[in-house]
Order: C-alpha cells, then sequence, then structure tokens
C-alpha cells in the first residue's frame, strides 16, 4: 500500500510539472497560425484519408479552421458564434459559441490556462522532441487522448486517437507565432443564396 502510494504522489508530481510546462508553451501565444497536412488513419480498414488547410488562432475565443484539399469547409469561432461551412454541399450550420471548443483540441491553443483541469497530462523526452500526452478528464469528448510533439519551443503536431481505433494527426508547417491577423479574418459572412441551418 505505501509502494502504491508512493507511486500515486510521483504520479500526480509528474502530471502537474508537465500541465505546468504544457502551458508555459502557450501562455505566450496571442496569435497562432499555420499550415497543415491532416492524416485520418483507420486502423480497422488500414485506410488513410489526407487533407490540407491553415488554422488561424487568436486567444481567448477567436478561431478558423479552412480545408482546401481535397474538399473546401470553413470553421470559424467568432467569440459568440460558431460556424460551420461546406462549399461543396453550399450549406452552413451556426449555433452558439458558448463552451463548445472547451472539449476540443482547440481548447489546447486557445486556452492554456485550462489544460490542467481538463486534461491528466504526462510528458517523455524523445531526443530533441517534447511529447505531452492529455488524457480528457471529461467522459463526453469524442476522443480518448490526445498526444502534442514539441520541436524544442515549437509545437509541430498534434495526434487524436478516438474510441474506435482512428487516429486523426495533424502535421504542421509554415508557423508564425504572435503575427497580426486581420479581424476580418475571424468574421464569417454567409455567400448569397447559401442555406444556412441554425440560429444566426
Amino acid at each position: 500500500m505505501q509502494r502504491l502510494l508512493i507511486f500515486l504522489l510521483c504520479y500526480l508530481s509528474v502530471a502537474l510539472v508537465s500541465a505546468e510546462t504544457l502551458q508555459g508553451h502557450f501562455s505566450k501565444l496571442k496569435t497562432w497560425q499555420a499550415d497543415f497536412v491532416q492524416i485520418l488513419n483507420n486502423n480497422d480498414t488500414q485506410t488513410t484519408t489526407r487533407s490540407e488547410g491553415t488554422l488561424w488562432l487568436h486567444r481567448p475565443n477567436l478561431f478558423r479552421l479552412e480545408y482546401n484539399k481535397p474538399y473546401k469547409q470553413v470553421y470559424v469561432a467568432d467569440g459568440k458564434k460558431l460556424w460551420f461551412y461546406d462549399e461543396d454541399l453550399e450549406q452552413i450550420s451556426v449555433k452558439p459559441q458558448g463552451d463548445s471548443l472547451n472539449q476540443t483540441p482547440a481548447m489546447i491553443l486557445s486556452q492554456p490556462q485550462r489544460l490542467a483541469k481538463a486534461y491528466t497530462i504526462t510528458s517523455r523526452e524523445k531526443g530533441r522532441y517534447t511529447l505531452y500526452n492529455l488524457i480528457p478528464k471529461a467522459a463526453d469528448t469524442g476522443f480518448d487522448h490526445i498526444e502534442i510533439i514539441f520541436d524544442k519551443d515549437r509545437l509541430i503536431e498534434m495526434h487524436m486517437f478516438d474510441h474506435f481505433a482512428q487516429r486523426t494527426s495533424l502535421l504542421f508547417k509554415n508557423i508564425q507565432e504572435n503575427q497580426a491577423i486581420p479581424s476580418q479574418r475571424f468574421r464569417f459572412i454567409p455567400p448569397p443564396g447559401v442555406d444556412v441551418i441554425g440560429q444566426q
């Protein structure tokens, strides 16, 4: 029992340090943008789906993600509403933003002060890289855990593992930190003639 207690105390200490270190990586960021490659691996069917896009973020709650290959989709969090536009389907859905990003990987970048509350975090070193493992404390997140990889102080990869043997990987490049982003980037105006589903 004593050995188990010592192990638990050591584990909790490591988790707390990891959370503080990870939070420190993001705490100096006001804006962040990068191009990305997204790879979806389905271990059950051995299929792989690849897409590309760009991500913009302005703390604390502005967010834009655009897919441009092989399809065009746009997600915008403007601080009040969360928009999703599927250009091929010519359809838009919108809902109040509220806390909708809190249980998503977007929260990791936009609200680092919530990391320790939302996740159990551990870390390990692998050469020049630091790997963080985040296990959500809530049961309804839709994914099992997240792995974040830093090259020194720069975020380069994010891997999300769900409960159905699928892994979604985001590989970042052309990263820009604390560069000015036009406010229009976080506004969404529905194109004329496109159906809008939800509350505007």
